[in-house]
């Protein structure tokens, strides 16, 4: 846009009462409160999927542990009833 045409922040508010001011500043404060807010949850959940991801990990690596004892124990249960028999 064109200089004559841009509306500067300054100039609007020079026109508006001191009610008015008033409330668009605690507007934009309401304004600034959401988005910390949004940004806080963005945080949060950014911390619960890598915590997810961390129960996951340890989840996997507990399964593949009761898997080795498994074969373990079956390769153990073979190797007795070889020498048995």
């Amino acid at each position: 846009m064109s200089d004559a045409k841009s509306i500067r922040w300054s100039d609007v508010m020079r026109h508006l009462t001191a009610s008015q001011q008033s409330l668009l500043a605690a507007l934009q404060r309401e304004v600034d409160a959401y988005e910390h807010r949004l940004n806080e949850i963005g945080d949060d959940a950014q911390l619960a999927n890598i915590d997810l991801q961390n129960m996951l990990q340890k989840q996997q690596q507990l399964v593949q542990m009761i898997s080795n004892i498994s074969k373990l124990l079956d390769d153990t249960a073979l190797a007795v009833i070889r020498k048995i028999g």
